[in-house]
């Protein structure tokens, strides 16, 4: 009988080791990490830019947590979509996209190096819940010239 005790206590304490090696491997356990989970991507037209993100299935952004920041070059107020509602226990009711998101900006002055420059905040969650922290990215967007 003991013998069949320390083979089952070995054969846990592998498990526990190897889920802790797992979980140390990705700080998000079984979530995709906030690149994968959200990803943007910026282009332009005449006179504005489309900063559109893939939301993975199971995911969503808060709009109301949307910050963009020209750092280079002068912008417009985005335009968001309307979105769907979701009454969250933390954010109260609030205005969600999921699948995908299209934000138009519209722009007012391009540098000389016909780049415009924003730092881009946003931040969403996991329908199995994990939110996570605001996520803000640097970008550079080249701006199409009007025909």
């Amino acid at each position: 009988m003991k013998k069949w005790i320390v083979v089952f206590a070995g054969l846990a304490m592998l498990a526990v080791a190897s889920s802790t090696a797992t979980m140390a491997a990705s700080p998000y356990g079984k979530f995709l990490p906030p690149g994968q989970a959200f990803q943007l991507h910026a282009d332009s037209m005449p006179n504005m830019i489309a900063l559109n993100w893939n939301i993975a299935d199971g995911y969503y952004l808060y709009r109301k947590k949307f910050k963009i920041i020209a750092t280079d070059g002068k912008v417009g107020q985005a335009h968001f979509p309307k979105g769907e509602i979701k009454t969250d226990p933390y954010f109260g009711s609030s205005v969600v996209y999921r699948s995908n998101v299209r934000v138009i900006l519209p722009y007012k002055k391009v540098p000389a190096d016909g780049k415009i420059a924003l730092k881009v905040t946003y931040q969403g969650c996991a329908d199995a819940g994990l939110c996570y922290p605001p996520i803000t990215k640097k970008i550079s967007v080249p701006i199409t010239a009007a025909k």
